[in-house]
């Protein structure tokens, strides 16, 4: 499980616990010159990607991996039609398949299978700029993992 810190509707952070969350937000506001607290929310949500990175690899969620992957989805993905169903698709899945992964007894293969396969082929192309191919690796692969662990 992740939560998910907004900023004005827009997720700028991810965290493994609600309490990580709060304490961002504090900082954030806390401060005589800091934002009003109303520009944030968190958000309950399980992020296989988070989860593969974090949990699982020991990567820092603030870390170079996680931020170019949220990098290539609020600057690709979520500027065409089928990018914004794509990510809306991936919230409505990802914290159905993070359960599943969390009980599995293949749950280290999977993750493992999540960063090998998945996440670091999408840095490589994301560096290379290759962003209509890390799409739909991202693509194919979520739709793999879905009909593997959810049909």
């Amino acid at each position: 499980m992740a939560y998910e810190v907004l900023r004005k509707g827009k997720v700028i952070m991810s965290f493994s616990t609600e309490r990580e969350a709060v304490r961002y937000i504090e900082q954030k506001t806390g401060f005589f010159f800091g934002e009003p607290v109303h520009y944030y929310e968190i958000r309950k949500t399980g992020c296989y990607l988070t989860t593969a990175a974090v949990d699982h690899m020991g990567l820092t969620d603030d870390g170079v991996e996680l931020m170019a992957l949220r990098e290539f989805r609020d600057h690709y993905l979520l500027t065409f039609e089928e990018g914004k169903q794509d990510v809306e698709h991936y919230y409505q899945i990802a914290p159905q398949l993070v359960d599943i992964i969390q009980q599995s007894d293949r749950r280290t293969e999977l993750l493992n299978s999540i960063y090998q396969d998945l996440i670091l082929p999408c840095l490589t192309l994301i560096k290379e700029e290759k962003f209509s191919e890390t799409h739909q690796l991202y693509k194919n692969y979520t739709l793999a993992l879905e009909k593997e662990l959810l049909h």
